[in-house]
């Protein structure tokens, strides 16, 4: 564990850690399902006109993880949102 900073990993829907050259910085993964990603990127396309994608769902859950436990009260989560919803308009999921 890294005393200076908290760092987690999304695992994509494929379940792979794309681009991630040394796993030794890796404290934590959050597991998210493909159905929350996708009902998390509905939701917040519905409640804040963010049009985000899977990626962004899951990304946005696995925050709303994290900031519901009692060590990160009080304390701010930055969150990168790594796809747009564009992509996705053609498929039946949105």
């Amino acid at each position: 564990n890294h005393n200076s900073t908290f760092k987690t990993l999304l695992l994509n829907l494929a379940g792979k850690l794309v681009g991630i050259e040394n796993v030794a910085c890796i404290d934590e993964i959050v597991r998210i399902t493909d159905d929350e990603a996708i009902d998390m990127a509905k939701m917040v396309a519905k409640t804040d006109g963010l049009s985000v994608g899977i990626s962004g769902g899951a990304a946005i859950c696995g925050a709303i993880k994290i900031a519901q436990r009692e060590s990160f009260t009080n304390k701010r989560l930055v969150v990168i949102l790594p796809d747009s919803v564009e992509r996705y308009l053609s498929t039946d999921v949105f």
